[in-house]
């Protein structure tokens, strides 16, 4: 089983880098098309579906993940989540549709918001967690990657024909019908026929009280980039909106690779009840390897930000440069707080993972409402980082008291930073440019497979290890 559940790590891996990669790419094609006014409204308006998204399913689809396999009627459990996810997205867009009335913009504004929140509901369709959670992790990807593809698609077709920005949310709405919808096929083949009928909702008021703990670090993940675009856009002009997103997405790159870390392995975190020795024995391995591939980048990245950034989005965002270099420094912290975090959920110590994202999210409020009217974005950028800086300390505490501080883990990490830092500025002093970006990140991920088959920490060994509870 644990192997099987390892083998799936491949392709939840391929999902999110393929879905990850479009959604950069369209976002950049965006960013460019449009210029920083325009884009400054639609990443609002993404900000805002992002909201929704979280009120309609507030750690439902994990929660599912982790129980899914054991579920004996799995057609009817289907069904019965569709109706959870429903019933909060109806709540969801009540609240958003009441906001959108009150909010002080113009029609066309109010018209493009309330589109994008329209999409909230093809979302309710994504099969990812039916497939995830019964480790048929070749089928998970399809709907959101077919959807990913086909906005994508969109995007370039309004490029060529110069479509104006606000036919950007009708396409989107439109792709999420289309993508979503196509997983139905295969769930109808694996679960047979879905008997839509009007249940009673002990489901939805047991599942609430289930997924509370999960919800709230659902909620507080993504909670401080999407209130700090939303106080943006009510206090700034969309122009700054679209430089700060620029800014940000350029940053979630780091971020976005953890993510495929953190996802990849959150199936078998939620299984930890499993062969625990063997578990650990893979899952570990595993871990250790993408970690170290992370850290490998972090070098290029921040080195070659003045290059990249311009290269991406073009001389009309050069304002936000420095911005991007102060968010993808705040997004390595965060990358250590939720690494961090997924090791005290797997130890069932959520708790302090909560309270280490409640503090974060809390001082990120303080300083946004204090730095944003004097320094505009780059106020937000320091918010953010002020937030991330405070949220690592409180961390690493939690980290020293409630996992095992393993001396070798932390001596690989440094020795990749050690050496990505100075390949990089070896590198970048001769070439100043795409080929010296690859070049270094060439380097040091060379490095890295060398430095991992030769170093005997890496490789598990039972006797040795004593952060293993034996069971």
């Amino acid at each position: 089983m644990v192997k099987k559940e390892l083998h799936s790590l491949k392709w939840s891996a391929i999902y999110q880098v393929l879905t990850s990669g479009i959604s950069y790419i369209t976002l950049i094609i965006l960013a460019r098309h449009y210029g920083p006014k325009h884009y400054g409204i639609l990443i609002f308006g993404f900000t805002l579906l992002e909201f929704l998204k979280i009120i309609s399913d507030p750690g439902i689809s994990i929660y599912n993940i982790s129980i899914f396999s054991r579920v004996k009627n799995k057609s009817n459990y289907i069904v019965q989540s569709f109706y959870a996810k429903l019933i909060l997205s109806l709540f969801g867009f009540l609240l958003f549709s009441i906001g959108i009335i009150l909010y002080p913009t113009v029609y066309e504004i109010k018209v493009i918001l309330f589109v994008f929140a329209l999409s909230v509901f093809p979302v309710i369709f994504d099969s990812r967690w039916i497939f995830q959670g019964d480790l048929k992790m070749n089928y998970s990807f399809f709907s959101r990657a077919v959807f990913r593809i086909i906005f994508l698609l969109f995007v370039i077709l309004a490029y060529f024909l110069k479509l104006d920005y606000f036919f950007i949310p009708y396409l989107l709405f439109l792709a999420s019908i289309i993508g979503f919808l196509t997983s139905f096929p295969l769930v109808h083949r694996h679960y047979g026929n879905l008997k839509i009928r009007i249940k009673e909702l002990k489901y939805f008021k047991e599942t609430l009280i289930k997924i509370i703990p999960i919800g709230i670090n659902q909620i507080l993940l993504p909670a401080n980039n999407i209130l700090t675009i939303l106080i943006l856009g009510y206090l700034l002009k969309s122009n700054d909106v679209g430089q700060f997103g620029a800014a940000y997405k350029y940053s979630l790159f780091l971020s976005g690779l953890l993510s495929i870390v953190l996802n990849s392995l959150l199936p078998i975190i939620s299984r930890f009840d499993s062969n625990r020795l063997m578990f650990y024995k893979y899952s570990r391995f595993y871990w250790n390897i993408l970690l170290l591939f992370i850290f490998s980048i972090i070098a290029p990245l921040m080195i070659y930000t003045d290059f990249i950034f311009k290269f991406l989005y073009g001389k009309e965002y050069i304002f936000s440069i420095n911005l991007a270099k102060i968010l993808t420094f705040s997004a390595i912290l965060y990358a250590y707080i939720h690494f961090i975090g997924y090791q005290l959920i797997s130890k069932r110590k959520q708790k302090y993972y909560t309270s280490v994202l409640s503090l974060g999210f809390i001082v990120n409020v303080f300083f946004l409402l204090i730095l944003i009217p004097r320094y505009g974005i780059y106020g937000a950028g320091y918010s953010i980082l002020i937030s991330a800086i405070t949220s690592s300390l409180l961390m690493l505490y939690y980290e020293n008291k409630f996992l095992v501080n393993r001396i070798s883990d932390k001596i690989n990490a440094l020795v990749i930073i050690c050496f990505s830092l100075i390949a990089t500025n070896i590198v970048y002093i001769y070439y100043k440019s795409i080929l010296g970006f690859i070049l270094s990140i060439f380097i040091t991920e060379l490095f890295n497979v060398i430095y991992l088959m030769l170093i005997p920490q890496l490789r598990y060994t039972m006797q040795n290890d004593k952060s293993i509870e034996y069971i």
